[in-house]
């Protein structure tokens, strides 16, 4: 049986637990980030504070935690080149948005 909630959780941002059956895990407001796109969540079941992508958040999730996760996205999605980018850099980062929305990973240039 899971334990109460820490303060900082929003028992309404939470999603499939991938390690325990049946329970549920949380995305939480972290400051602190490893990685540009991790966002911070919570297990209750084994009560530990981790990291994770939104290509890691089930589908079928709630709503709420399904726009949680796009607007984390949206929010800290790099800037776009600036001084007169080329008509290929401009679509090289495009390229690269659309992969970061879709999972929450920006790749580095040599990955395209």
């Amino acid at each position: 049986m899971e334990s109460p909630l820490p303060h900082d959780i929003d028992p309404e941002l939470w999603f499939p637990c991938r390690d325990v059956a049946g329970a549920r895990d949380y995305l939480y407001a972290s400051v602190r980030h490893t990685f540009l796109g991790r966002m911070g969540a919570y297990c209750a079941a084994k009560d530990v504070y981790f990291r994770i992508s939104a290509h890691e958040i089930p589908p079928g999730s709630p709503l709420t935690t399904t726009y949680r996760v796009r607007g984390y996205l949206a929010g800290s999605l790099p800037s776009s080149p600036i001084d007169d980018p080329s008509d290929e850099e401009s679509a090289a980062w495009e390229a690269r948005a659309q992969t970061y929305f879709a999972s929450g990973h920006w790749p580095a240039k040599f990955e395209e």
